[in-house]
Parts: C-alpha cells; structure tokens; sequence
C-alpha cells in the first residue's frame, strides 16, 4: 500500500475516530489530541500494517490504547457507578409507555445531549455498536474486556439513554 493510500484512508476514517475519542474522553481539546496522535503513531508504524486488513479496527485501537497511556500516566481512577445512578432496580423489561412515547418524540439534538451525559465506561461500547456497527466479539477485542461485559455494557448504556430521553420529555 502506497503511503498516500493508507493517508487516505486514514483521513477518511477522522470522523469515526473523533467519535469513538469523544465517547471515550468527553473532552474536545483531548480528541482533537487523541486522533492526532493515532495518526502520528499510524504512519510512524505503517510498515507493521498488513494490507487488506481492517484499518479501522487498526485505527480504533491505537486510539484506545493511547487513552489509556494517558489515563494511566495521569493516575486517573476509574469512576465507580453506583446500582442507583444505573436505575437498573428500576428499569422494565421492555419499554414501557412514557419511555416508548420518549423515543418517538426524540430528537437527534436530545439523543446527542443524553448520550453526552453517559459514564464513558458505557458510552464506548455503545457508540461503537450502535455507530461504528461492530460486533459485540469486535468491541471486546478492541477494548480488551470480555464479551459478556460488552453486551452487559450495551444493554445498560441504551436503558440508561431510554431512561434519560423519558425524563428530559416529562
């Protein structure tokens, strides 16, 4: 692959990498440095890139990797949850009728500002689901988690999204 190709195809790919960051960081400034960066290390490292493999996956996990360089070097903890704050004691089985009324109603502006307010824990897997359209086997792959926790992550990410677009309509 000609290094003009992979530049290429890696400029392409700078709105899903955004996306993936803002899920992961919540900060403007750290995305723009996180895709940056995954750029730099990119072609730094493009000759260990094998053709005809997936870039994006490639992309998304140097991306990861060096948030968490950068969480681990700032010695940031991870954020503990409470049961509570996830409202699972509450959360039906299936959409009930102020919450199925909610999403009917919804607008992308609400979606975007609910999801904005998801703990990044459950905002990555989703975005990357739900947005980037990869397997839940991908998602654990790419954040090095099980499998199970993805979809445990999913599910509680979209109640939690369901649960914050119903309120914001009430």
């Amino acid at each position: 692959m000609e290094p003009d190709d992979l530049g290429d195809q890696m400029a392409a790919l700078t709105p899903n990498l955004r996306a993936f960051a803002w899920a992961l960081t919540r900060d403007p400034d750290e995305v723009e440095d996180l895709v940056q960066e995954t750029f730099t290390r990119a072609l730094g490292a493009r000759s260990r890139f094998e053709p005809g493999t997936n870039l994006r996956a490639w992309l998304f996990t140097i991306l990861r990797n060096l948030h968490l360089n950068r969480r681990r070097a700032a010695a940031v903890e991870t954020r503990v949850i409470s049961i509570e704050q996830l409202s699972l004691d509450r959360t039906p089985s299936r959409l009930d009728d102020v919450e199925a009324r909610a999403v009917a109603r919804t607008s992308v502006a609400a979606i975007s500002r609910a999801f904005r307010m998801l703990p990044p824990d459950y905002a990555a897997p989703l975005h990357l689901a739900a947005v980037e359209d990869l397997s839940y086997s991908q998602i654990a792959a790419l954040l090095g988690i099980p499998k199970g926790t993805v979809m445990s992550r999913v599910f509680r990410a979209r109640r939690m999204l369901i649960r914050l677009l119903a309120e914001e309509q009430l």
